[in-house]
């Protein structure tokens, strides 16, 4: 049972420049990125995986970001500066209720 909940409460985080997260097989090259940019096949191994109700916060490195999958604006905000900003969320549950995939592509 706990096996099963565990991959239910699974989520997968990539961040990177473009050309990161295309090398890595997250992102696919093509004009602007949109979330239709996502590679739909990619290897989850490219992710880095959570559990949703353990992750409170992410680290970017960055505050020049986009993040190319959807969440609700209201379940999340970003604190910080450059190096030392943060994505936090705030209600976990809604962040990942659209997509239990977060890419952020930095600037």
């Amino acid at each position: 049972m706990s096996d099963l909940k565990d991959q239910l409460n699974r989520v997968y985080v990539a961040i990177g420049d473009k050309n990161n997260l295309i090398d890595r097989g997250v992102m696919e090259k093509g004009g602007l990125l949109r979330s239709k940019d996502i590679n739909e096949n990619t290897d989850y191994s490219e992710f880095d995986q959570y559990q949703k109700d353990a992750l409170a916060s992410l680290a970017i490195g960055s505050s020049k970001m986009k993040m190319i999958t959807e969440h609700p604006d209201a379940s999340y905000h970003l604190e910080g500066e450059d190096a030392e900003s943060a994505l936090i969320i705030d209600d976990a549950e809604a962040f990942w209720s659209l997509s239990k995939i977060l890419i952020v592509k930095l600037d």
